[in-house]
């Protein structure tokens, strides 16, 4: 229907300032924001695009564009918000890229993108939101994203990097949120990372291979809100200085893999100190990180809006439909038996990350008891699977 619209609507009949999705600046009659959001569009981005030299705005995102992201779009000097989210864009980043100076709007999540993150990233000083979750980016983190001062958001999360988290030598009062979850990152947290993230509201560095202590100086970031270090190789006590976030509504710290504890923390004595909201939203948050990682889907995706949320897209599709929530990478397997094994495990986990996130705290299932439902639910995959057999 989009394409149909656009048919009709993009006429030489008409002035291109009346086309959808075409805003022009009042003063020049130059367009100025091309925004073509899901417009079921596709083929390959055009470099013409690259000739729309007053263009600010450049919004395709929730397409099904391929193949590369033309070098001419280094052309718009005036670029301030570039979104290409949600295509099939299958290359690298071109480094030519980061010669837009004036771009503050970096979104190329959702899609195939290959290869590293362009070290010359750092030439965008104005950069304030870095969205690149959910592609296959491989490589390290480059240091010098976190030389940019303006930053607000760097979402890398669901990629391949590698190496260690950067450090960070600058004061970069504005970033509230890092996410870093399911790449393979190593080692330690950097000692002094966070005397430079005064901001910091979203610390996310779930599914990765960090190990040591989270350094003291997270806890001096007081308006931290959520923080998930969930499926590494941490360890130690949880200090009482954790008391000092009294803005942590979520907290996820432990968790598990088939035949292996990830984060070594303690919980049997409770900091004196800690917020009685996070204590409540500890079950709460373990659930969504359950649900997540079965559908490999945020809280905070797209497709959730309104009343559907994620718990209640899982909970409706448990029944009739739940290859519609389970990442389908978890499904794929030529074996009936073991692709039986993986429906069903899959599902218990779902059921008991609902009765973690129940609305109301006293009906959440305690931790001990998770743990022990997860157990069985682990056991019995592997009996089912004769994974001891096969192992041996």
């Amino acid at each position: 229907m989009s394409l149909v619209i656009l048919a009709t609507n993009w006429s030489t009949a008409t002035s291109v300032c009346d086309w959808i999705g075409v805003t022009c600046g009042s003063r020049h009659q130059r367009v100025t924001t091309l925004n073509l959001f899901a417009m079921n569009l596709s083929g390959i981005l055009p470099p013409h695009v690259g000739n729309l030299s007053f263009l600010a705005m450049l919004r395709l995102k929730n397409n099904s564009f391929h193949g590369s992201l033309p070098i001419e779009l280094a052309n718009l000097r005036r670029l301030k918000y570039l979104n290409l989210a949600n295509n099939n864009f299958n290359v690298e980043i071109p480094s030519s890229l980061c010669s837009l100076s004036k771009l503050e709007v970096l979104s190329l999540y959702g899609n195939n993108l290959q290869g590293q993150i362009p070290v010359a990233i750092v030439n965008l000083s104005r950069l304030r939101w870095l969205f690149l979750v959910d592609n296959q980016l491989s490589g390290s983190i480059p240091s010098s994203i976190f030389s940019i001062s303006s930053l607000t958001e760097v979402l890398v999360s669901f990629n391949r990097l590698t190496g260690s988290m950067p450090s960070i030598q600058l004061n970069i009062s504005s970033l509230e949120r890092i996410d870093l979850t399911s790449n393979n990152l190593t080692g330690h947290i950097p000692l002094n990372m966070f005397d430079y993230l005064p901001k910091l509201k979203g610390l996310y560095l779930s599914q990765n291979q960090f190990s040591g202590r989270i350094p003291m100086g997270l806890f001096k970031c007081q308006e931290l809100e959520e923080l998930s270090s969930s499926w590494n190789y941490l360890e130690g006590n949880i200090p009482g200085e954790i008391g000092n976030l009294t803005m942590l509504g979520g907290l996820q710290v432990m968790g598990l893999k088939p035949g292996e504890v990830h984060n070594k923390y303690l919980f049997h004595n409770t900091p004196p100190r800690l917020n009685p909201v996070a204590i409540a939203v500890i079950w709460m948050s373990f659930g969504i990180l359950l649900m997540e990682t079965i559908t490999r889907k945020k809280p905070t995706n797209e497709i959730f809006n309104g009343e559907m949320n994620q718990k209640y897209w899982v909970k409706r599709s448990l029944q009739s439909a739940l290859i519609e929530v389970v990442d389908t990478n978890l499904l794929n397997d030529g074996e009936r038996q073991y692709s039986t094994a993986t429906r069903d495990c899959a599902l218990s986990i779902l059921q008991l990350a609902l009765e973690c996130s129940e609305e109301v705290p006293e009906e959440r299932t305690d931790m001990k008891e998770v743990a022990a439902k997860l157990k069985k639910i682990k056991a019995k995959f592997l009996k089912d699977t004769n994974w001891n057999r096969r192992a041996s």
